[in-house]
């Protein structure tokens, strides 16, 4: 192909991109190499950086593959796994929380081990719903949350349609999730473990904050405003969260105001300081991930089967709508975005407190 005064060999013209540039594709003729038949080139002019490096990337390519080198899974040009090499770089992954990007940077690598080599530009539904056929339930779900973000890039940065524009959610069946915690819980864990003991501290911690393992970890003095908030930004969502740490509490709180109080002594009474209030034994700082695995023991080896730390959350949320506190005043002190999963959370307290006359219970 001739152009802009250079000589690209290999090069055959195939239409015109969505952006008006001419579609060009790397085709090398009479040859006999494993080297696939068509390397689409990016959509820029010849003469532009972009298309001359991927030129030069697919001649080295075909040079090697034809001269008997081994070549292990070439990323091609307009490929799902070209793309997905930005993806994974762009700002839009890396606005994700770290676990919600490995999450999704393992589902996405799967699909390119399946797919990698197909075309960005032939990209439709239907390939997206082929994929998503491997999967049911909330995995299937799982995976068309990994597409979704995974198309936006693509619509931006290829120009294609969103191939998952109409694809709907799974209908997967609504579970309880976490079990919330008893007051009788409560009470077993803190008679078997001692106040001085960090497990017991990340009890007190967890149950009067309702946090996410994730933002617990992070917590610590620094936290903690002049003015007596315990104060940080959710790490799954980036909300912010103010929570009553030494300051007067709200009146729907103030029925708890001991649980408050026992945070205070259990925090005094830890033997190890750090940075963050929980920690380990030897003071390093705790993954969310490990620590939540690590909680779950713990609550086993006294007879708590299936209590877990994120059914704490869902204990103080409960706690809270039992003292007639609003959905709105719940959300505040979670940090819920969603109000109909806090109404999820509660929906049970709240059809037994009507039928027992306002009977104080967190039983669900």
């Amino acid at each position: 192909m001739r152009g802009s005064g250079i000589w690209l060999k290999h090069l055959n013209s195939s239409g015109w991109n969505t952006n008006g540039t001419e579609r060009f594709y790397f085709r090398p003729k009479h040859e006999r190499s494993p080297f696939p038949k068509e390397w689409r080139m990016p959509a820029e002019p010849p003469h532009h950086p972009a298309f001359l490096s991927a030129y030069a990337k697919a001649w080295d390519l075909w040079v090697a593959m034809r001269d008997g080198e081994v070549v292990q899974d070439p990323v091609y040009a307009g490929s799902l796994a070209e793309a997905a090499v930005g993806y994974k770089a762009s700002h839009a992954f890396s606005l994700y929380a770290v676990r919600t990007r490995n999450q999704r940077q393992a589902k996405l690598e799967g699909m390119i081990d399946l797919y990698g080599k197909a075309p960005v530009a032939q990209l439709e539904e239907k390939h997206v719903q082929k994929d998503l056929s491997r999967f049911t339930g909330h995995a299937q779900i799982g995976h068309l949350k990994m597409w979704r973000g995974f198309a936006k890039y693509l619509k931006t940065e290829y120009g294609i349609a969103d191939p998952t524009r109409d694809i709907d959610k799974a209908v997967v069946a609504q579970s309880d999730g976490h079990e919330p915690w008893s007051m009788d819980d409560v009470a077993h864990f803190r008679k078997l473990y001692q106040i001085d003991q960090p497990v017991r501290l990340a009890l007190e911690l967890l149950y009067w904050t309702g946090a996410r393992c994730g933002d617990a970890v992070r917590l610590g003095r620094g936290h903690v405003t002049r003015d007596g908030w315990l104060s940080f930004k959710q790490n799954k969502t980036g909300g912010q969260v103010d929570i009553p740490f030494n300051r007067a509490l709200p009146d729907f709180a103030k029925v708890d105001a001991g649980d408050l109080s026992m945070l205070h002594d259990t925090i005094n009474a830890q033997a190890v300081k750090h940075i963050t209030f929980l920690c380990t034994k030897k003071g390093a700082s705790r993954s969310g991930h490990s620590f939540s695995k690590w909680f779950s023991e713990k609550s086993r080896e006294i007879g708590l089967d299936n209590r877990t730390a994120h059914g704490l959350r869902k204990s103080r949320a409960i706690r809270w709508a039992e003292s007639n506190a609003t959905t709105l005043q719940i959300g505040a002190w979670t940090g819920h975005t969603s109000l109909s999963e806090i109404e999820r959370y509660i929906r049970k307290y709240s059809r037994r407190q009507a039928l027992s006359g306002g009977a104080k219970s967190i039983q669900m």
